[in-house]
């Protein structure tokens, strides 16, 4: 109701929908994140707090798409994550090329090197990449330790390689 009398207020208010897409994205509605996130850059493409969170639902989405099917315990081994084959999915390729559109836009914006950290670790993450998304996610968490989102993107990294225990510290923090 607040960000419906706000908008009802200042229908060009682009921090409202920004507001109100972060809250559709955290309740599990990309659909309405993504119209508001659209909105809100649309009302100001200079802003690149919009697209840091278009990217964060796009993302979300591809991760949805491929993320692992059930465990594999041989015999009381490792447990193995088997990640979703997407190469012939046009959905997926048409979200990593969104992704990666942003991505590019957030860098030209010319953001904080944290910020820039963090959407190469995304983008490294949604290619595939864990690796260097793991190092890129690590750099951006040195120089602004208090970005949640960074921390399940490397917990993601590390599932990837099936580093579970240092998934689960990631996710602890």
């Amino acid at each position: 109701r607040f960000y419906e009398a706000l908008y009802r207020g200042s229908p060009e208010f682009a921090e409202a929908f920004h507001a109100r897409g972060r809250v559709h994205r955290q309740l599990g509605d990309p659909a309405r994140a993504l119209a508001d996130l659209d909105r809100a850059i649309a009302l100001r493409d200079t802003w690149s707090a919009p697209f840091l969170e278009r990217i964060g639902v796009r993302a979300d989405l591809y991760h949805k798409k491929s993320s692992p099917g059930m465990l594999v315990d041989e015999h009381a081994g490792p447990i193995h994550w088997n990640f979703r084959d997407l190469s012939k999915d046009d959905e997926a390729h048409a979200l990593l090329a969104a992704v990666q559109a942003d991505a590019a836009r957030v860098v030209a914006l010319g953001v904080r090197p944290d910020e820039a950290h963090f959407v190469q670790g995304t983008m490294k993450v949604v290619d595939g990449h864990p690796d260097e998304a793991i190092a890129e996610l690590s750099r951006s968490l040195e120089l602004f330790p208090y970005r949640a989102e960074a921390f399940q993107k490397r917990a993601f990294a590390r599932l990837m390689r099936n580093e579970t225990e240092e998934a689960d510290a990631d996710h602890a923090e």
